[in-house]
């Protein structure tokens, strides 16, 4: 966009800067697809790795990822334009299955849902969207293993064996995805609550201490956010593998000559992993203590935009951004 001169890309200036700058177009297109495949790469690669450790197969992660990459570059286009459609349009609203980095952005913005909800004539609509969205996507909750297990089929028999295999079935998915999704919701908050109290415990009794426990305690609150959410993961994926059945299995043949050549390359490997985990905990640690003592702290600028806040007067008045302010 800024090679190209274009400040700002919305829907009412859309088509003439597509018609102005045809470029641009087609690089947002390359990168559009360029997403879909890292999305579609990442999810597929996480469901065979599942497999992977399930089965305790001999196949090396590199050998699963270059499978994945086989499995992309024989899907048909429409399969993987709906692939990401799925992940856009209904993830994001149904919050049940998966969550990716490449998506965290695609989101409805605060504001725009709490207009919505503030006016009641719409409410059964914006049910419906919800509703409609968490239905899907759970009726299509084997879309990826299907596209694994049969890369080269025809976009409506993908969809169709995903429909016909959570026939019946929707409401044990949807209390399962409850259920594991509030469990792992309470136990994380718990794990806060417990923190905070102890946090606050050392505050006001330990004062000379309680920088040391708090940049511990930081970190052993970031530790256990990551556990829980590979622990999500990991049994989000259990159910959409159990539900679909089996992925197919890699025809690979381990030969025991190179097993046994792979011992002190495994041996090497293990220190490099102690040594990185040392490393990173380490930045960890020093990044809170940075944090914590307030040394990446800036001066905020107060911006009263049309200065509403909780219907506290009327819009772009002096008053109210007073009041606001």
């Amino acid at each position: 966009m800024a090679l190209n001169g274009v400040t700002y890309l919305t829907y009412t200036n859309l088509v003439p800067v597509m018609m102005r700058h045809p470029l641009l177009l087609i690089s947002l297109l390359i990168i559009l697809v360029l997403i879909c495949a890292a999305v579609y790469l990442q999810m597929t690669f996480l469901l065979r790795s599942m497999r992977h450790i399930q089965k305790q197969t001999q196949e090396t992660y590199w050998m699963i990822f270059k499978e994945t990459v086989r499995g992309l570059v024989a899907l048909w286009p429409t399969t993987m334009l709906v692939g990401l459609l799925y992940f856009l349009l209904i993830l994001p609203f149904g919050q049940v299955l998966f969550k990716s980095a490449l998506l965290s952005k695609v989101t409805v913005p605060d504001f725009i849902i709490q207009d919505m909800w503030s006016s009641p004539k719409i409410w059964v609509p914006i049910i419906l969207v919800y509703t409609s969205a968490l239905v899907l996507s759970i009726r299509l909750i084997t879309f990826l293993p299907e596209t694994i297990a049969h890369p080269k089929a025809q976009l409506r028999t993908t969809l169709k064996r995903c429909w016909q295999a959570t026939q019946h079935q929707a409401w044990r998915i949807f209390l399962k995805g409850f259920v594991l999704t509030t469990s792992v919701a309470i136990v994380g908050v718990g794990f806060r609550l417990i923190l905070f109290a102890s946090q606050r415990y050392y505050d006001q009794h330990l004062p000379h201490q309680a920088l040391f426990l708090a940049i511990l305690n930081l970190f052993i609150l970031e530790i256990v956010s990551q556990i829980l959410l590979a622990l999500t993961v990991v049994l989000v994926l259990q159910i959409v593998l159990n539900q679909y059945g089996e992925v197919p299995a890699m025809a690979t043949v381990v030969r025991q000559s190179k097993v046994k050549k792979r011992t002190n390359l495994t041996i090497l490997r293990q220190i490099g992993t102690i040594g990185l985990i040392v490393i990173v905990a380490g930045g960890v640690t020093l990044y809170n203590y940075v944090y914590l003592e307030g040394m990446l702290d800036d001066q905020p600028a107060l911006i009263s935009h049309r200065g509403v806040d909780d219907g506290n007067g009327v819009q772009n008045t002096i008053p109210v951004l007073e009041k606001t302010a």
